[in-house]
């Protein structure tokens, strides 16, 4: 085998043939999906004109038990809601972690920072408990029946705050899930970046 090596003038026309754009290319805005992997959200502009951004979509696909965990929530829980920042990168991992299906059709979003799309900074700024980092969860348990004791009623009635990314087990530990959920068959799932992350 041979190699052929290029005068230096022809390497650099080379490197610039393959390599510079034109410069109506190269200042031109990079796709949205390269801004959204990168940063994990991207720019839209609202009704009022003004700028926001928005988190990118869930990629990964929710496994079984993840699907089965999230039926038992939603029979057991009024209110499923999750408090973030679309540039927190624990709440990205956190919604990757439950997968596509369980996180559009379990979970409410509330989006705390200011910037972000359809925004409500108001609402976790005066929530009770308060909200001290993202992502929070919040499970608002459904009331008890009436036949039921009232002390047994109040306790329900409690809500489950959780502070920052959680695993899929220690969801379930922290819900009161009967079931068992087997961190090995979850595929392709971020990693956590140390028990109880959060952004602040």
């Amino acid at each position: 085998n041979t190699t052929t090596i290029l005068p230096p003038s022809q390497q650099q026309q080379q490197q610039q043939k393959h390599y510079f754009l034109p410069n109506s290319l190269a200042n031109a805005a990079p796709p949205i999906a390269v801004i959204a992997e990168e940063l994990g959200y991207f720019p839209v502009t609202n009704n009022k004109g003004q700028t926001v951004f928005v988190p990118k979509r869930v990629s990964r696909p929710s496994s079984p038990q993840a699907v089965e965990f999230a039926q038992y929530l939603k029979q057991k829980y009024s209110s499923i809601t999750l408090y973030g920042a679309y540039w927190c990168p624990h709440c990205a991992r956190q919604k990757e972690i439950l997968g596509r299906e369980v996180w559009s059709s379990t979970v409410q979003y509330t989006e705390c920072a200011p910037k972000g799309y359809r925004a409500t900074p108001q609402v976790c700024q005066l929530h009770q408990p308060p909200i001290d980092g993202y992502p929070t969860w919040i499970f608002q348990p459904n009331r008890k029946s009436k036949q039921q004791g009232r002390r047994q009623q109040q306790q329900q009635q409690q809500p489950i705050v959780l502070s920052g990314e959680q695993s899929l087990s220690s969801l379930a530990k922290a819900t009161g899930y009967p079931g068992v959920i087997d961190e090995s068959l979850e595929e392709n799932v971020p990693n956590l970046v140390g028990a109880n992350s959060a952004c602040r």
